[in-house]
């Protein structure tokens, strides 16, 4: 296994699209490039230690960031929205390292990015859908800086449940930081964690999650093996100790999907019937607070291997799930997670999709929406599922509880709760 000092420097190389500037290097801080920031302090020891230098050009920023380039490409972004890279390319080969990439999107100085990226009705709030489509392209980048990009084909296989732990805002840059911390036959994990980041304050985390993705041939999509990650010291050798944990655990059987009700639940339903009984404007049908969209896929949305991109559907599902739980509340709700999401099968270009979304388990402050992704085929007639979502809300006051009708409905509203309460202990341990 390969070893690096303790106090080892390693060089971050920061690559700026819009070309090469002199550097500064601030005391106890971070390095200015082209007038905005791209370094920061960091609290562990891994993430700690930075110098760097400007080393920008556009075939440099593609080489390391092919796939998340793409993304930003078909929507349109001009030269001003160009995000800046930084990544260690002298650190120990096939180490988490080596593969990490910290990319800063510059929502601050980009009114053009700003646009794209801005929740509706409400210009200094982040779009989270943009951001789930990022974190699977970046992710794919990290993936392929460790795999290699030879004859073999990287995709999403999951995301691991996202933790939201503040409103994302347009007024500040946008820093997503992961590398590869584990690797099985075929597979990779990547963590990723997302940033606010502004010249007069400390960063402040926003969202973590992992991403496990594939490699697989292109033309039969068999498994292909992967380099083995060789940590460089003792916190990548912990680390890829806990996702190796975590991974062996993660195909459990969970408690929310327990048969039945427990005496509690059981108890709660007959109270919500009875409430609504008193006061039958004050709650809602859980069948009532549902919503739907088809989508025809377009080559726009499309991935490196010419499928639908993960992350758009991600998006597409989330949105959804907002606008489902925004009419339901009556007022701008707030993403507190995202369980666990797998991508069952792939969906072809030119594929009609359906999602379905309802909120299966609403009270006066929370909210959990379920999204099925279901591709159609319109001239037989015949449909599959491709993905189901879970996504958490805070909700304000006014929101309506959802009351369940039907057998079915009474479970699903079990289970919604149990996955919110489980999520939530998650979250805060």
């Amino acid at each position: 296994m390969a070893s690096v000092p303790p106090k080892a420097m390693h060089r971050w190389l920061v690559v700026d699209g819009g070309g090469s500037q002199s550097n500064e290097r601030l005391k106890n801080g971070p390095l200015r490039c082209r007038g905005h920031m791209v370094g920061w302090r960091m609290s562990r020891r891994w993430m700690s230690s930075v110098t760097g230098r400007a080393a920008g050009s556009m075939e440099e920023l593609r080489r390391v960031l092919p796939i998340t380039l793409d993304i930003h490409r078909l929507r349109g972004l001009p030269a001003s929205a160009i995000p800046s890279v930084a990544y260690h390319p002298d650190a120990p080969e096939r180490s988490s390292l080596a593969s990490r990439i910290r990319v800063r999107l510059p929502l601050s100085t980009s009114p053009e990015l700003r646009e794209q990226y801005a929740l509706f009705g409400s210009p200094h709030l982040l779009r989270l859908g943009r951001v789930l489509e990022d974190l699977d392209g970046i992710a794919g980048d990290i993936a392929y800086r460790h795999a290699g990009q030879g004859s073999s084909s990287i995709v999403t296989a999951c995301m691991d449940r996202m933790a939201l732990f503040h409103r994302m805002s347009t007024n500040d840059d946008l820093e997503i930081d992961g590398a590869v911390t584990w690797v099985g036959t075929t597979s990779l994990n990547i963590d990723l964690v997302v940033r606010s980041v502004c010249a007069d304050r400390a960063a402040t985390p926003l969202a973590k999650s992992s991403f496990l993705m594939v490699s697989r041939t292109k033309e039969q999509n068999n498994g292909v093996p992967v380099p083995k990650l060789v940590p460089a010291d003792a916190e990548e050798s912990e680390r890829f100790r806990q996702v190796q944990q975590r991974r062996s655990h993660r195909g459990r059987p969970a408690r929310a999907c327990a048969p039945g009700l427990s005496g509690p639940e059981a108890a709660l339903i007959d109270e919500l019937h009875k409430s609504r009984l008193e006061s039958p404007d004050g709650f809602v049908w859980q069948r009532d607070a549902s919503d739907a969209r088809t989508l025809l896929m377009h080559s726009q949305s499309r991935n490196i291997y010419g499928r639908i991109f993960g992350g758009y559907l991600m998006a597409q599902a989330y949105e959804l799930a907002w606008l489902t739980t925004y009419k339901l509340a009556r007022a701008m709700p707030t993403p507190t997670f995202i369980d666990d999401v797998t991508f069952i099968r792939p969906v072809e270009i030119a594929s009609v999709v359906t999602m379905n979304a309802r909120v299966v388990y609403a009270s006066t402050t929370e909210a959990l929406v379920d999204v099925e992704a279901i591709v159609q085929q319109p001239a037989t007639g015949e449909s599959v599922l491709t993905n189901t979502f879970h996504f958490g809300f805070d909700v304000g006051p006014r929101c309506r509880p959802v009351v369940p009708d039907s057998y079915r409905e009474i479970l699903s509203f079990a289970e919604g709760r149990r996955r919110f309460q489980q999520c939530q202990a998650g979250l805060s341990s």
